[in-house]
């Protein structure tokens, strides 16, 4: 029996390989068989289990959200800070396209970041570079978003700063960069979903380490396409709320 393991995810190819060694185990015990199943193993991609593909990476893309967060998810409360908010709300399409600076650097930042890891780390990068800027830009976009949203009502940058951890938590812990995805419980799967930097691992793994082509990942530009949506609609809910909050009525005096 042959088993495939692309390795791009150790913990998730381990546990596939204990269970498959123990099935095979219990196979030749109860059946007896004169001639007992044995296990080929082909490691691909990865057959080191070198670190720098899952771990170090993981690190790395963790510090850009922290780095990009920080920078987007203070944007409405420097503005509140400022007396300048309830003016920039009147063109609400310009307050969300203040994150898109910040996301083309991030953008920038993972370049310049695979570059050194490829030429000088051998970390293994096949993709094409022209067309592995659509996932970069949708994440750093996305992400942003998320990061507006989480900070929006917080009265000035200090206490926005502060909620970054709700940002960098869950994408460290529950990306699928550590421990894969199946593995978690169903309700910490659902969360996996509204993360950005889970489409991101995925993507890194199917084009940056496979070189598979932007075609063969179009679910999940569509599912980076519906958080955008999601995250959007939160957005101009809190701007609709903002604008009525604005709108205090007149105090009236009876003669």
């Amino acid at each position: 029996m042959g088993l495939y393991l692309d390795m791009t995810l150790n913990a998730s190819a381990n546990s596939i390989r204990t269970g498959v060694s123990e099935v095979i185990a219990m196979e030749n015990a109860t059946k007896g068989a004169r001639v007992p199943l044995v296990l080929e193993q082909r490691t691909l991609y990865n057959p080191t289990n070198h670190t720098l593909m899952n771990s170090v990476i993981l690190f790395i893309n963790v510090v850009m959200v922290a780095l990009l967060g920080l920078q987007t998810i203070s944007i409405v409360p420097r503005l509140r800070q400022d007396g300048r908010l309830e003016e920039d709300l009147q063109q609400p399409l310009c307050v969300v396209l203040r994150i898109i600076p910040y996301a083309l650097i991030t953008c920038a930042s993972s370049y310049l970041v695979m570059g050194i890891l490829k030429q000088i780390g051998s970390l293994r990068f096949e993709a094409n570079w022209w067309q592995i800027f659509i996932p970069f830009f949708l994440y750093t976009f996305s992400t942003g978003l998320l990061a507006m949203l989480v900070g929006w009502t917080a009265s000035n940058p200090g206490k926005a700063n502060g909620r970054i951890v709700f940002l960098m938590l869950p994408s460290f812990l529950l990306s699928g960069g550590q421990v894969p995805v199946a593995l978690l419980p169903e309700f910490l799967q659902w969360i996996n979903k509204a993360i950005p930097l889970s489409l991101h691992l995925s993507i890194l793994r199917g084009m940056g380490y496979k070189g598979g082509g932007l075609g063969y990942f179009i679910p999940e530009l569509g599912h980076y396409m519906v958080l955008i949506s999601v995250f959007l609609l939160g957005i101009f809910f809190l701007i609709f709320r903002e604008g009525t909050r604005g709108q205090v009525p007149c105090p009236t005096t009876e003669n």
